[in-house]
């Protein structure tokens, strides 16, 4: 059900940027809700998990911060691509979200894995 959805929202998205965005590569115009859905069941798995596992915190660092350049260096050209802004922008806001869940599952993390260590040992 969940795929269908997200199947049945991806291409309203792809009839909606194509009829009503400026021309541009439909593979830039796909990437909004691309990154929607992937970056979402991200955000959904770490709501529900109550902390982060095995997720590095530093591949989401660099990419909030590749996001914010490549917004800046979008906004620096002299005509503004809306689509290619859009989609920066959406990855950053995402990834920043899931920055702020490595603060805020921090403690559960650390208590997941000390009770992944003591399994371990326990084994």
């Amino acid at each position: 059900l969940e795929c269908v959805a997200a199947i049945l929202l991806f291409m309203i998205y792809i009839y909606v940027a194509i009829e009503l965005l400026p021309d541009s590569s439909i593979l830039i115009k796909s990437l909004v809700p691309i990154n929607i859905y992937s970056k979402g069941a991200q955000i959904m798995k770490i709501i529900q998990d109550g902390h982060t596992g095995s997720m590095s915190f530093v591949p989401f660092l660099i990419n909030v911060l590749g996001a914010i350049i490549r917004v800046g260096t979008t906004l620096g050209e002299a005509t503004v691509d809306m689509n290619l802004l859009l989609s920066h922008a959406s990855g950053g806001m995402l990834n920043s979200m899931l920055l702020c869940q490595f603060y805020i599952y921090g403690q559960a993390t650390r208590n997941y894995w000390l009770e992944q260590e003591k399994k371990k040992k326990s084994d």
